[in-house]
């Protein structure tokens, strides 16, 4: 996978493996398996700042312990700072508040601990340090200090040094809880590989898909990664549709609108399979339902949260929902016809006429309207998320517009574009303008191409 990358991305564009500790059984006959490796690569390491950072975990809890603890002892930091150690101690080490223990000082700037002072450049700053309540100098670290004189001066008088009880202790240098909420990405805390599966076995109500990814993990990288507003995410190889379940749960988390693509080619499930049994026939029909459960999911949480579901307005629900598209045939073939060469130029011109008819009449009785209006827009460079909204005020024709949010146009797929309709499009020539060929007759066609110009287009 890696070597593969390094063809697609560059070598130069590697980024790191983040470890995923997912078992803790002992099922294998040699080496427990007990690691998944996330193989990370970024498309241009010279463009990408490199800040994937993910916020420390159990940080609320250990800020709400400390005003529980100013609120009994005022500014008693001696009397906080003991009875921090003894809340850390009941926590065990697994839990991520336990790896915080040695935040356990407060002042009134907040939560710190007292960090390592000394100079990383040995005997590079000497000098003495007065403490503040003894007035001796104190005990100085054996590389002396961390910074210049004057600099270490200006931290004192700011108070962002931590002085022991008297002369005899070293100083520290005060790091604080809020300045290092965030650390790069290293590993992902453990979570059981089984854990996915059952969740995906609750939502689909049965054990349909061997070892889907977990989303949450998910969730946490695209945290950390810093996917934005209204960003895009592919996933070329979907499975189960995890990304999908990923981005619209953070979503709804945090009200952004982040958009996803997700391939699937449509596999055969295998017939005796209880996915089959149950109705799958192919994978992509996993991947299709369980982002439908998902969405249905949300709206039923949000219910319970009182929402008026049927205001537009509602920023909670907005971005919900997906569109499915498959790959068919274009709704206008190529033209296969071939002249018979054992029969004249007329009645090779009457066989043409007939293939053209048969033609425009499947394109009459056969076609979908939706998959034909995706199929125009999309050849006219429009994005897959568009809306189509039918335009009441025209009455001769149906009319839609069609956005995406950058681009817009007008659409009839009708048989025949009437006078009245043709007439509007000429006043009104600030909107593209989309029809079928065969609804207009040479006069209209010239008469709204003069008009339009390359706003109108016929297909």
């Amino acid at each position: 996978m890696r070597k593969l990358c390094e063809e697609v991305f560059g070598e130069e564009n590697y980024a790191g493996d983040i470890v995923w500790k997912n078992s803790s059984k002992n099922d294998q006959s040699y080496v427990s398996i007990q690691h998944e490796y996330i193989l990370c690569f970024v498309k241009n390491k010279q463009a990408n700042n490199g800040l994937w950072q993910e916020k420390k975990e159990g940080l609320e809890d250990i800020y709400q312990a400390f005003d529980k603890f100013k609120n009994e002892h005022g500014e008693d930091w001696k009397a906080i700072h003991k009875k921090a150690l003894s809340w850390y101690k009941e926590f065990p080490e697994s839990n991520p508040i336990y790896s915080h223990k040695h935040y356990s000082w407060m002042d009134k700037k907040g939560v710190y601990f007292p960090a390592d002072i000394s100079g990383p450049n040995f005997g590079q700053y000497r000098y003495d340090v007065i403490h503040p309540v003894t007035k001796k100098v104190c005990k100085e670290p054996a590389s002396g200090w961390r910074f210049p004189e004057e600099t270490m001066k200006q931290r004192i008088a700011d108070n962002l040094v931590h002085f022991g009880d008297d002369e005899n202790t070293i100083p520290n240098n005060k790091t604080y809880l809020k300045d290092t909420e965030f650390q790069s990405l290293t590993s992902i805390k453990y979570r059981d590989g089984r854990v996915a599966s059952k969740k995906l076995i609750s939502l689909l109500g049965g054990n349909y898909f061997t070892n889907p990814k977990d989303h949450e993990v998910l969730m946490q990288l695209f945290k950390a990664i810093n996917l934005n507003n209204d960003d895009l995410v592919l996933d070329y190889f979907s499975g189960s549709g995890t990304v999908g379940q990923a981005l619209s749960e953070l979503n709804n988390e945090d009200n952004y609108n982040r958009k996803f693509i997700l391939v699937q080619i449509p596999e055969s499930i295998i017939e005796t399979s209880d996915a089959y049994i149950a109705g799958y026939k192919k994978i992509s029909n996993i991947t299709i339902e369980r982002n439908k459960r998902v969405i249905e999911k949300i709206i039923e949480e949000n219910k319970s949260k009182s929402l008026d579901l049927f205001k537009a307005e509602n920023e909670e629900l907005s971005g919900l929902g997906f569109k499915v598209f498959k790959l068919v045939k274009s709704n206008f073939p190529r033209v296969e016809f071939a002249p018979d060469i054992e029969k004249t130029d007329e009645e090779n011109i009457e066989l043409f006429k007939k293939y053209v008819a048969e033609k425009e009449a499947q394109l009459i009785t056969m076609f979908n309207r939706d998959d034909l209006i995706t199929e125009i827009l999309l050849k006219n460079g429009f994005n897959l998320n568009y809306k189509v909204e039918k335009q009441g005020q025209f009455t001769k024709n149906d009319i839609y517009l069609a956005t995406d949010g950058e681009k817009e146009t007008f659409i009839c797929l009708d048989n025949s574009l009437e006078t009245e309709t043709v007439n509007y499009f000429k006043t009104h020539i600030n909107t593209k303008f989309i029809c079928l060929e065969r609804a207009l007759d040479t006069t209209k066609k010239y008469n709204l191409k003069l008009a339009m110009g390359n706003l109108f287009h016929a297909f």
